[in-house]
């Protein structure tokens, strides 16, 4: 600012500029006024003071233009400031929410899934989150969306509010769907899948309709550090559930009515005679629950319980337990724990069977580190499911070499 500061220090419109000091001495005979510096032309115009003060006009209209430039720069980069702020502070709030929704997300598949899980549990579990859920819609409904991120907010609202819907309503018709001692009727069990599939919904309405827009209106606007979390309710072990048929197996489950062996009189019944003791139907028994070892390999190779199995070393050292599992229960199984263990020690951690379906099979797959040239005991445990009784069929040993 120095310069500026010394041209309107200077800067004087009312008064003459201060005389310059001569140089030389006079020369005689010469009158004093013919060395007067500031003698106007003639003609007039001014002269030197004339063009001086037009140097100043002309630097003071520059400054001018110099601050108005520099305020309009410094007015721009602060708006744009605020509308980058704007946005992030939007951004940040809506993830705050999501955060919030996944975990009544996550809380619901626990519900659903939980081994052993009972009608009034599961009951009490939804009504809980249809609570925490309605909390994330209140706290949605509190967002201030800058610009054109308004349209989105309601997207996102929408989102919040079909999972809300699903999750209350479910938690309202339960009650009904149960009352008939654990036998989930087929068109009780279709209206929860109805009910379920908002939930589902919702899902598709926030990524679909609210995330991927709303990350290219941020990106329109070059807000390049601030993205929209991603939101999953309904994992891919659930979206079954959206099927009348597989929700009411699950409902069957948890109910504990699923299927049961007919009920069918004695051969020596004489249909003629009411009172023919042979023609009472014996009371029918209840479902079984349980899951049996089907079959165990080792990089491809089948293991046999009677014998020891020489197993080819995995390519490139990965070697592979294969665990095939069958449900032979009359319910739907959910959380099938599996472990494998080699000369005692586990393998890693348990694999879990997300939901096995009665009469069913799958497939575990579990890495291991053998040891080559030396038999070992390879040992697979299944744990029991809820209501189990035979659990002769849940653990298998084998005899191991491994060779390269």
């Amino acid at each position: 600012m120095l310069p500026f500061g010394s041209f309107f220090e200077e800067l004087d419109f009312g008064e003459e500029p201060p005389p310059r000091e001569r140089r030389g001495s006079r020369a005689a005979g010469r009158d004093e006024d013919d060395y007067d510096d500031y003698e106007d032309p003639p003609g007039g115009g001014g002269g030197r003071r004339g063009g001086f003060q037009l140097r100043r006009v002309v630097l003071l209209a520059l400054a001018v233009v110099v601050l108005a430039v520099a305020g309009y720069w410094y007015v721009q980069r602060c708006q744009r400031a605020e509308e980058v702020d704007a946005y992030r502070s939007y951004v940040e709030g809506a993830n705050t929410t999501t955060t919030a929704a996944n975990r009544v997300g996550k809380a619901l598949s626990e519900a659903i899934l939980r081994a052993g899980q009972k009608p009034d549990a599961l009951i009490a579990d939804l009504a809980e989150q249809a609570k925490q859920q309605k909390a994330v819609v209140t706290a949605v409904q509190a967002l201030d969306p800058p610009g054109p991120l308004a349209e989105m907010q309601g997207r996102l609202l929408e989102a919040q509010q079909l999972r809300l819907n699903g999750i209350s309503g479910m938690a309202t018709a339960l009650p009904d769907a149960f009352g008939s001692g654990g036998t989930v009727a087929a068109d009780k069990a279709a209206q929860i899948a109805q009910l379920y599939a908002r939930i589902v919904a919702g899902d598709v309405v926030y990524t679909d309709s609210f995330k991927l827009p709303s990350e290219r209106i941020l990106e329109a606007k070059n807000v390049s550090d601030a993205s929209f979390d991603t939101s999953v309710f309904i994992d891919a072990n659930l979206l079954r559930f959206v099927s009348p048929e597989s929700m009411g197996a699950r409902l069957a489950s948890i109910g504990g009515g699923g299927p049961q062996p007919p009920a069918t009189p004695s051969p020596d019944c004489d249909p003629n005679d009411p009172a023919d003791p042979d023609c009472v139907a014996p009371e029918p028994t209840p479902g079984l629950h349980g899951t049996s070892i089907e079959g165990v390999s080792i990089n491809g190779t089948a293991l046999d319980a009677n014998a020891v199995v020489n197993v080819p070393f995995g390519p490139e050292g990965n070697n592979v337990i294969t665990v095939i599992l069958k449900n032979g229960g009359d319910f739907q199984e959910t959380q099938v724990s599996v472990q494998a263990l080699i000369d005692g020690e586990p393998t890693g951690a348990k694999s879990v069977i997300a939901v096995l379906d009665a009469g069913a099979t799958a497939e575990v797959t579990i890495p291991c580190e053998p040891i080559l040239n030396r038999k070992l005991t390879v040992k697979i445990n299944v744990d029991a499911v809820p209501g189990e009784t035979n659990q002769d069929n849940n653990t298998r040993s084998y005899s191991v070499l491994f060779k390269l």
